[in-house]
């Protein structure tokens, strides 16, 4: 009970954001970005001043995001990543495919992302 009351009162009063480092002339690519957590780590890598790649498995969904982030003052996102860039520095590997049941590996990695 004291380790979680600690915690909960750590993530209460730490400032959101305070660590992340200024993020300005840095590259990322963010898999899944169109939705969800993905969806809002673009926005906030784009706000810190990363020029932030949106990979999605949905066109459509993934240009309504660009969409929703440009119209939020992001800029509009350019053509083909490796045409563009000399260096990636960070990639947020959010995308995940459940194509089955939870499986490991020997290692007990498992092998639930996978992306058709």
């Amino acid at each position: 009970m004291d380790v979680i009351h600690g915690i909960v009162d750590r993530w209460t009063f730490y400032p959101a954001g305070a660590s992340l480092l200024d993020l300005t002339g840095k590259v990322v690519i963010v898999t899944g970005g169109n939705t969800g957590i993905g969806y809002w780590t673009v926005l906030h890598l784009a706000r810190k001043g990363a020029k932030v790649y949106l990979a999605a498995r949905n066109e459509s969904k993934a240009l309504d995001a660009i969409k929703s982030m440009t119209e939020a003052g992001i800029g509009k996102l350019q053509e083909d990543f490796l045409s563009k860039e000399k260096r990636l520095d960070v990639l947020v590997n959010n995308a995940a495919f459940l194509t089955g049941p939870y499986n490991t590996d020997q290692d007990g990695v498992s092998e639930v992302v996978m992306i058709k």
